[in-house]
């Protein structure tokens, strides 16, 4: 299976913003390899459980409850085996963003996602 950078970066993007929990576990699948890993500055999560319970958190917070959505922004880079890609969180009433930031993914082999760094910047 190979993914392109455009590809995994809008499946990364559009799994916070799915309301379908089974869809979005799907997503977390389809981004990370099943020992995926994403770091931020303040937390880790290894293996899709955790994956899972990050999406899901964030969706539930920011998506669900406060109806923003996430967005990339820029132009997807790559090149090696990593991507950079910067996004950004808006409201859906106002446009309104908050935050921005940038992630770095480690691609495995097959094109998924072996790491993810979340840098996040008001």
């Amino acid at each position: 299976m190979s993914v392109d950078p455009e590809t995994l970066v809008h499946n990364y993007v559009e799994m916070w913003n799915e309301f379908d929990a089974e869809k979005r576990h799907a997503a977390v699948r389809a981004v990370w390899v099943e020992d995926g890993e994403n770091f931020t500055s303040t937390s880790e999560y290894r293996g899709y459980q955790e994956l899972y319970e990050r999406a899901d958190v964030a969706h539930n917070n920011w998506v669900a409850e406060k109806n923003y959505r996430f967005r990339s922004t820029g132009t997807i880079k790559s090149h090696h085996g990593y991507v950079l890609f910067t996004w950004e969180m808006f409201a859906l009433d106002d446009g309104t963003v908050i935050p921005r930031g940038t992630d770095v993914f480690v691609v495995a082999d097959d094109g998924r996602a072996k790491t993810v760094l979340s840098f996040v910047r008001s």
